[in-house]
């Protein structure tokens, strides 16, 4: 339930870029809750997050779904915790191999920011 992200303290962003730099269908509700003109700027100060971004660099807009969410989430207050991972169906490791290298990151923040008892 996108109402309920305002609660949420640490949050991990997997997004697609499909068309023409477009969010796929099942993200575009989402994001016009994100961009609504009301939302105080602060609305998301809690948060702590990180994106990885799914695409093809063969396409002008690589990854435009996931940078655009990452510079609104930092708009909206939110606190970015680990670099991006840019996925790329064109890498010599193809998307599942950039994943895996940006987790093996993220993890190491998420425990940085989350100790285990």
């Amino acid at each position: 339930n996108r109402m309920n992200l305002v609660d949420e303290k640490l949050v991990i962003f997997v997004a697609s870029t499909t068309g023409d730099g477009d969010p796929p269908d099942n993200m575009r509700v989402f994001w016009n809750f994100l961009l609504r003109k009301g939302l105080p700027k602060d609305v998301l100060s809690t948060m702590k997050f990180a994106v990885f971004g799914l695409g093809d660099s063969s396409y002008p807009k690589f990854n435009s779904v996931a940078r655009k969410l990452r510079t609104r989430l930092k708009q909206l207050g939110a606190t970015e915790i680990a670099e991006p991972g840019w996925g790329d169906d064109q890498s010599v490791y193809g998307l599942e191999g950039d994943f895996d290298t940006w987790t093996s990151k993220l993890w190491t923040q998420v425990f940085r920011h989350y100790p285990l008892p």
